[in-house]
């Protein structure tokens, strides 16, 4: 059996055929870039990205020992950190007993979604359809 004409007439090839899918919004938080337009500059400039350690993120004394064979120590103080994001619980409707329980890059993803939203909503075509819209998250 050849493989190509398998897939070729496989019904399931040819349910995704009638998909269409038009990206509206791409959003993210990288380093030291929290749109396009940051990300961009920074890679165009060649900016190096990476840093030190904020002191007011980390106290380097509990962390950090140049001997890399210090237990429960690091031998590194740089490293690639994200900027502030402003997060608001109450704008998600969440109780603050869920809140305490969220992992950070939950709520960060929270975030993002809400920004491809309002992009999305800024940008939308006539043909937009928030109930046949969807958002892909990576992290």
């Amino acid at each position: 059996m050849n493989v190509n004409n398998f897939y070729e007439n496989s019904k399931i090839n040819c349910e995704f055929n009638r998909i269409f899918a038009t990206f509206i919004s791409i959003n993210f938080i990288l380093i030291r870039a929290i749109n396009l337009r940051d990300y961009w500059i920074n890679l165009i400039n060649q900016v190096d990205c990476i840093t030190e350690v904020f002191l007011w993120d980390w106290h380097i004394d509990d962390y950090y020992n140049r001997d890399s064979k210090a237990l429960d120590k690091m031998c590194c103080k740089r490293g690639g950190f994200i900027s502030y994001v402003s997060f608001n619980p109450m704008e998600f409707r969440m109780l603050p007993n869920i809140l305490k329980i969220t992992d950070v890059s939950q709520l960060l993803s929270l975030v993002v979604a809400k920004w491809a939203i309002e992009d999305a909503v800024h940008n939308k075509s006539e043909n937009f359809n928030g109930f046949t819209s969807a958002i892909i998250l990576g992290v």
